[in-house]
């Protein structure tokens, strides 16, 4: 059976992310023949000698125009070996808030970068993003390895420069591979223009990952998104039904396992399990089911069923670690909503307790935090909810701060001082994995 892999890809404006994508889904016969036809005739419109694969990817009227990607577009393709969901994520910085999106639910980060302009700041924050949201694996992309000759001094002198960066910021699991999208140069298939490249190509390593924790195998974690009590409006049969429907964030859940709900601490056990009008014995995640409980208790949309043998602590006091998406900046004392699960409580700023510095990876004292700056808060919310460090449950480890006037989402945060981990990382890993 061929497993799923999730990417996502992200570097600076003009690094040719877009046209890597396109030749991968081509390459690898992925795109469909009217696709290919459709972008020939553009390319031709444009004047260009042969197709531009970049517009398979950049799909928005705005990105072909402009020449870059604004949204994350979302690509499905499959070889003999895996299935990938493929998110191809924004460069400009403007855009960095779609990029956080993009990556939160990766297995794997493919980062690209120009051999003629080496590290930039962009692509030190898409690597912070990534070592942030814990992504498994990294995979930075040399490209355009054909506008300096193919040359192997240039390429490792940048690779040395990145994986050092990526050190820096707690990334152990990253590989570099040289490049050339537009020509694609090790990008289905091993070139015979780098002979001093002895890995993979970048499908051939994508198919090899080893397969990413399973969130079958931790603790059970469901938070309710609505209350079904139909009562006699669906029948006599549904006269006393109440089923508790959701999403199960982690873990898997039976009939007969006993289950507390946080934040009331109240327990009971599972009667049944419905699924598209069947019942199951057991589900895992990510299904949507709905749950039957013993007993009467009261819940409602945001409380969180957990397995009773592992019982996430209730707090109301934060400390996080956020990326700031908005465009005003943000000061302590400000009110904000925010989500947790299926939970959307009033919070406050207490602290903001530095921003990170891109350049060395450190924690800066800071006053506020701007657009795109990724800093550690101290939050007070007005009521509890079960909070787990992002590090140990990145299914509910995470949470969203919400504009509480207009709904607009201000940052996208993470449970615990992942700064803080970051730099424990680092001293115990001593060393970064590369495949040259």
């Amino acid at each position: 059976m061929r497993t799923l892999l999730r990417l996502a890809t992200a570097g600076s404006v003009d690094d040719g992310k877009s046209t890597l994508v396109g030749r991968l889904l081509y390459d690898s016969k992925s795109v469909l023949a009217d696709q290919f036809d459709a972008v020939e005739r553009v390319s031709r419109d444009r004047g260009l000698a042969s197709a531009d694969l970049a517009l398979l990817t950049d799909g928005l009227r705005s990105e072909r125009e402009q020449g870059i990607t604004i949204d994350v577009a979302y690509r499905y393709f499959a070889t003999a070996e895996r299935s990938f969901i493929l998110a191809d994520c924004p460069g400009h910085v403007q855009y960095t808030r779609n990029t956080v999106t993009g990556a939160s639910t990766a297995d794997v980060v493919v980062l690209l970068v120009d051999v003629r302009h080496g590290i930039q700041e962009q692509t030190r924050r898409h690597l912070a993003v990534a070592s942030l949201l814990r992504v498994p694996h990294v995979i930075v992309v040399v490209n355009k390895i054909d506008l300096v000759e193919f040359d192997e001094d240039t390429y490792n002198r940048v690779s040395d420069e990145v994986l050092e960066s990526a050190r820096s910021l707690g990334l152990y699991d990253v590989a570099t591979i040289p490049v050339s999208a537009l020509d694609g140069d090790n990008v289905v298939d091993r070139s015979d223009r780098t002979p001093w490249y002895d890995g993979p190509s970048l499908l051939a390593y994508l198919e090899q990952l080893s397969p990413v924790g399973s969130p079958q195998s931790e603790p059970l974690r469901f938070p309710v998104q609505l209350v079904i009590r139909p009562q006699s409006a669906a029948g006599d049969e549904f006269r006393d039904y109440r089923g508790y429907a959701g999403q199960i964030a982690s873990g898997l859940v039976r009939v007969g396992d006993a289950v507390t709900v946080q934040p009331s601490g109240r327990t009971s056990t599972v009667t049944g399990i419905d699924f598209a009008g069947k019942e199951l014995t057991e589900a895992f995640a990510p299904q949507s089911v709905t749950l039957r409980l013993a007993d009467d208790i009261d819940i409602s949309r945001g409380d969180l069923l957990v397995t009773s043998r592992s019982v996430p602590p209730v707090t109301q006091d934060i400390d996080g670690t956020i990326a700031w998406l908005a465009e005003g900046a943000l000061l302590p004392g400000t009110k904000v909503l925010l989500k947790h699960g299926t939970k959307t409580v009033q919070a406050m700023v207490k602290v903001i307790g530095g921003k990170l510095d891109l350049d060395n990876a450190r924690l800066l004292p800071a006053e506020s935090l701007g657009l795109n700056d990724i800093g550690h808060v101290t939050l007070r919310l007005a009521a509890p909810i079960p909070a787990e460090e992002y590090i140990h449950a990145r299914g509910t480890g995470a949470f969203l701060l919400i504009d509480a006037q207009d709904g607009g989402t201000l940052a996208a945060g993470m449970v615990g001082d992942a700064l803080l981990d970051t730099k424990a990382a680092v001293e115990a890993i001593g060393e970064t994995t590369v495949l040259v």
